[in-house]
């Protein structure tokens, strides 16, 4: 069943006061690798949380009776940006929305309604912009501390923008992960072009660093190194949320 959300009462929009860390106390931002995901608590809301790389005890970020969704850190780990929208439903539109980790400040970035609705984002390489995949193509948007300009991108910087939006491995770029068709696991395409299945109960791969992949399998979130290596389960604390996905790595 798809869950409705209650929107009037706390739709955010511009940015918002706040003056403490929603990782105060939790993990060290800039000092550790940590990982932020989308899950669901015990009050059956769906926010983001996150961890440390090494595992312990999860901490929540969001707090809203609305949907948050596709988390991106900042190559810093200082910021997240994310998707926000009052129910699951497949036509609803989704605000873009940008945290500082550091104080606890939100900000709604508009996007142009000819944009249509965000599927996925992604930081550009140097942090300047988020880049969209909507409904309409790819745009890109200026982040803060700059006006939120947007613009839909076509040629060579289209290009540049796909790719970041690809779950690309390793630096230099080697391989790429993705959903297997039909739901079969989590698939890799290395240099070769062929593809190999990673995990076939994983889902929503993610860059781990330079030399790692994450995943998850039912409640649980795994990493594996893409040289020879077997999957390790990263725990995510004694009172986890459920429903783990949608993962995004930092490190310091």
């Amino acid at each position: 069943m798809i869950a409705r959300r209650v929107v009037a009462a706390v739709a955010v929009v511009g940015t918002m006061a706040c003056s403490f860390s929603p990782l105060a106390n939790r993990i060290d931002i800039g000092e550790e690798a940590f990982v932020v995901l989308v899950a669901t608590g015990p009050d059956g809301l769906t926010d983001l949380h996150a961890v440390p790389a090494g595992g312990g005890m999860t901490a929540r970020i969001t707090f809203t009776p609305l949907i948050e969704s596709h988390p991106a850190l900042s190559r810093g780990g200082d910021v997240v940006a994310f998707l926000r929208s009052g129910d699951s439903l497949p036509d609803t539109p989704r605000d873009l929305v940008v945290m500082n980790l550091l104080n606890g400040a939100e900000r709604t970035l508009p996007t142009p309604t000819t944009a249509g609705r965000i599927d996925r984002l992604a930081w550009s390489d140097d942090g300047t912009e988020l880049l969209l995949a909507t409904a309409s193509g790819t745009w890109s948007i200026a982040a803060p501390p700059a006006e939120p300009v947007a613009r839909m991108l076509d040629g060579a910087a289209r290009e540049v923008a796909d790719s970041a939006l690809t779950t690309w491995l390793g630096r230099p770029r080697f391989a790429r992960a993705f959903n297997c068709p039909a739901g079969q696991g989590v698939c890799l395409v290395g240099p070769s072009g062929d593809t190999a299945v990673l995990a076939s109960r994983g889902r929503d791969p993610f860059a781990w660093g330079l030399d790692s992949v994450g995943w998850f399998e039912g409640d649980a979130m795994y990493v594996r190194s893409l040289g020879p290596a077997t999957a390790r389960p990263v725990s995510l604390g004694q009172r986890a949320p459920t429903g783990a996905r949608e993962g995004t790595y930092a490190a310091p």
